[in-house]
């Protein structure tokens, strides 16, 4: 899961001379929100292959933006909002 997490941050489209557009990160903010819910719903999530463990919302949000910065800045919607 990780892997393909990663796969969709780094998918880019080039733009010509507007640059790159990140082509993954629609998918991948959805599914980071799955995780939130999990996280808010009480349950406890490790993301597997390392040590983390999100039991809070505040563990979840700095493990999603410490390894996905790119979205806060890159992206029109962000993991913490389900409008």
């Amino acid at each position: 899961m990780l892997k393909d997490f990663d796969a969709l941050y780094a998918e880019t489209k080039d733009m010509g001379i507007l640059g790159q557009w990140h082509t993954g990160f629609g998918i991948l903010v959805e599914e980071l929100r799955k995780i939130r819910r999990l996280v808010e719903a009480g349950l406890m999530v490790k993301i597997e292959g390392t040590q983390t463990v999100l039991t809070t919302w505040q563990d979840f949000y700095d493990w999603a933006h410490g390894r996905y910065y790119k979205l806060e800045e890159g992206y029109d919607r962000w993991i913490g909002d389900d409008n």
